[in-house]
């Protein structure tokens, strides 16, 4: 920073760059402490304009040459601007699915670890991310316990 006696008050600080403001020669100049010609005010220090953060509206920080996505745009920050594409975002996908098939028939015919699953399929030919949902369900479907088992050559006792 240095002293000068008169400095034109607009843009001071590189936050002043995202709200827009814009300088305004003729009004007054002020005395007081500035950054030198090609800087501003950022955390206190002079940094050069290419060097300034962007704030995104909900109070984000990104860095100088920074890029990154907001809804279906692509957002950079330089020279303490963050600048937007306007592409609006596609349309939510259609998801149609068929109807769920019976139940499969259990797994075991008896004991307590059968298995059935059922299946459906999509109807819309749509695999967006949000069409992802469950094609198959499974549950368990215990069975009469099992006989007990019977060894050829062997008598049951009285």
């Amino acid at each position: 920073m240095e002293v000068v006696s008169c400095a034109h008050p607009c843009p001071r600080r590189c936050s002043d760059l995202q709200e827009g403001i814009v300088c305004q020669r003729a009004r007054a100049c002020l005395q007081g402490c500035r950054c030198p010609e090609g800087s501003l005010e950022q955390d206190g220090g002079c940094v050069p304009l290419e060097h300034c953060e962007c704030t995104d509206a909900q109070g984000h920080s990104w860095a100088p040459g920074s890029q990154h996505q907001e809804a279906c745009n692509n957002c950079t920050c330089r020279a303490g601007q963050l600048s937007c594409t306007a592409q609006p975002c596609p349309p939510p996908a259609h998801c149609a699915w068929s109807r769920w098939s019976a139940w499969s028939p259990c797994s075991r015919s008896c004991g307590p670890a059968g298995q059935q699953s059922r299946f459906r399929s999509s109807t819309s030919g749509s695999w967006a991310p949000e069409c992802r949902e469950e094609q198959s369900q499974s549950q368990p479907c215990p069975q009469p316990p099992c006989p007990p088992l019977c060894l050829q050559g062997t008598r049951p006792r009285s």
